[in-house]
Order: C-alpha cells, then sequence, then structure tokens
C-alpha cells in the first residue's frame, strides 16, 4: 500500500502546524520523547526547521524523519545531528524507532491516496504510538497558508478520531470554505449536502457572514469561531487569536 509520494515541499510550509504543537501539544513533547516525521520528502527543509523549533524549549525530544524513498532519506541523512535522525520506511516506523512515538505529524502524504485506503493507512501509521500518543495527518496549500489535520489519538481499545484541526494566516483574505481543498483525504468530498461535514461548513459559512467585522480576514476568522461555537459546536479556541481552531464533535469526527 505504500507508495513514494510527489515529495514536493517547500520551507515554511508547516511552521503553522509546528506553532500548535508547541502550544497545544506540550505532553507529547516531554523530555525524552520521540517524535515523527513521517513522510519528509525530497528535501529535509519542513523536517529540520521542526527540529530547530522544538530544540529551543525541548532539547530532550528526538525527532525522526522518515521516507520509504531511501534516496531521499539517504540526501536528508546530511541534516542529522543529536536529536535528529532519519530512517528509511513507510507508514509503519516501528522498526525504525527507538521508543514508541507521542507523536506522528504526517502531513501531505494521502492526497494520491484512494478515500478507502485512508482508515488502513491511519491504523499503519498509529501503529508504533505508545498509548495516549497522536497522530496528525492532513494537507496543506502549497504555501503553507492553510491547513487541516486529523487528530488521531491511540487510546487502550484503538484509534479515536478526536479532532479536525484548522489553522490559516489569510493572506488573501479568508472564508470556511478556504479550508475545503486542503480538508484530509478521506474528508475531502464531504462538504456537500449529505456529506459528513455539510452541516459544519453550513454553520460556520453563516457565522462567518453573520459576524463579518470589515476589521480583516483574521478577525473575521476569528468571530466566525466564536460564533459557531455559540451554536453549540464543541471547539477548543484556546488559540484562535494565533490563527488555530479544533473541532472536537461528541463521538468524534465521522467517517462518512
Amino acid at each position: 500500500m505504500n507508495r513514494i509520494t510527489r515529495g514536493k515541499t517547500r520551507p515554511g510550509r508547516l511552521r503553522r502546524l509546528d506553532e500548535w504543537i508547541e502550544l497545544a501539544q506540550p505532553v507529547s513533547l516531554k523530555a525524552n520523547a520521540w517524535v515523527v516525521d513521517l513522510g519528509i520528502g525530497a528535501n529535509p527543509d519542513t523536517t529540520v526547521e521542526w527540529f530547530e523549533s522544538l530544540k529551543t524549549t525541548h532539547s530532550g525530544v528526538h525527532l525522526l524523519g522518515t521516507d520509504i524513498d531511501s534516496e531521499r532519506v539517504l540526501t536528508a541523512q546530511m541534516a542529522t545531528r543529536p536529536g535528529l535522525s532519519f530512517a528509511t520506511a513507510g507508514f509503519d516506523v516501528s522498526d525504525v524507532v527507538a521508543r514508541s512515538p507521542s507523536l506522528i505529524r504526517a502531513l501531505n502524504v494521502l492526497r494520491q491516496y484512494r478515500v478507502d485506503q485512508v482508515d488502513q493507512a491511519h491504523r499503519e501509521m498509529a501503529r508504533a504510538l505508545r498509548v495516549g500518543g497522536l497522530l496528525v495527518e492532513g494537507s496543506s496549500d502549497r504555501a503553507g497558508d492553510a491547513l487541516v489535520a486529523h487528530l488521531i489519538r491511540r487510546a487502550e481499545g484503538g484509534l479515536v478520531r478526536e479532532g479536525l484541526w484548522f489553522s490559516g494566516c489569510f493572506l488573501r483574505g479568508f472564508a470556511p470554505m478556504l479550508f475545503r481543498d486542503r480538508l484530509p483525504r478521506d474528508l475531502r468530498d464531504q462538504v456537500g449536502k449529505g456529506g459528513a461535514l455539510h452541516a459544519f461548513f453550513s454553520a460556520w459559512q453563516a457565522s462567518f457572514v453573520r459576524g463579518k467585522t470589515g476589521l480583516g480576514p483574521a478577525s473575521e476568522f476569528v468571530a466566525s469561531a466564536r460564533g459557531l461555537r455559540a451554536e453549540g459546536f464543541v471547539l477548543d479556541l484556546r488559540f484562535v487569536e494565533q490563527g488555530h481552531l479544533v473541532w472536537t464533535p461528541r463521538g468524534g469526527i465521522p467517517h462518512r
């Protein structure tokens, strides 16, 4: 099932996710924890950037970057240093980590896969996680201005699709549908009528229209998120001022 992806990336593309992990997942970054960047791509820029960000406040964390393409890994290994290493692996990284990771980041990895392959990929990715560990799987636009990702927790009884993370800097404006094409692979076609995300996006759009502030797209994002929560949607808005929103519906993120 594993396949080599296009591997295109650029510096700064995942910086918003790195920021949110630092803010919202401190337990995952405790001393001596292992974290994995699954799918480093044609060059390790975003992996090295994550490591540089981590080491400023979490010097004991070890970051392992992986890719199924051994040539990419060989190139990336030139960036190896204490706390940062690289290994060839597919979705299941169990054989290449020294200890069970507390967090796995897998961005822009599944976009070329079929929808019916996603659940299996998630299970394989999460196999190495410690109990309580988090898989962050999703996609971003080319510049890293808009990102969406599944937050999948490994529990004692299996995997829990506990939330959906949205983040943007809104340099080209904001509207909820800005995120539609950035949705994880299995959710991309679920915004339309009858889809699992239809009610959520419809309510978010309505909240956006009602809450237009005229103060700019960042303010309108914040206002729309607060309006959505006022309607009863379960949202984590702790870092909404920084452009991060997490939807955590009761029962988890629906499949279809």
